[in-house]
């Protein structure tokens, strides 16, 4: 795969190569927490009436809060309208994950939607960020 060179080009020119650098190392850890999502099978098949095993916990915890932390630093650095208040949500969504990782001696259903519950936040708030707050005056843009 072959990064485009004019914007590595234009960040060399204003001194921002570091942040360039970390963004594109960023998408490292993004990918690990996405292929460890694999624990969702896991809970899946772990006995519905004990408590989750805390490998299995940390696991699906563990995935879901280094892919918001990922993203968190992608918007933090990145150009992405609203992406101070989308680099708040993502880290305190990883916040949330990591607590309930640690304290969460329930049973796996219930780990299944806190975990839902903390990404639907997170989609909710990208859909009522990304509303637009003017109309547009020609309807064909």
């Amino acid at each position: 795969m072959r990064v485009p060179s004019k914007p590595i080009q234009i960040a060399r020119t204003n001194g921002r190569v570091g942040v360039v650098n970390l963004w594109l190392y960023t998408h490292l850890p993004l990918v690990i927490g996405i292929a460890a999502g694999v624990s969702v099978e896991q809970i899946l098949l772990s006995k519905p009436t004990l408590a989750l095993p805390d490998s299995q916990r940390w696991l699906i915890c563990g995935s879901v809060a280094l892919c918001s932390l990922a993203v968190s630093i992608l918007h933090r650095f990145g150009v992405i309208r609203y992406s101070k208040i989308r680099f708040q949500y993502r880290l305190g969504g990883a916040v949330v994950l990591l607590a309930i990782a640690i304290l969460g001696k329930v049973l796996p259903v219930a780990i299944i939607a806190l975990v839902a519950v903390v990404s639907a936040g997170q989609v909710v708030q990208d859909l009522h960020q990304s509303r637009p707050t003017i109309r547009l005056v020609d309807p064909k843009i």
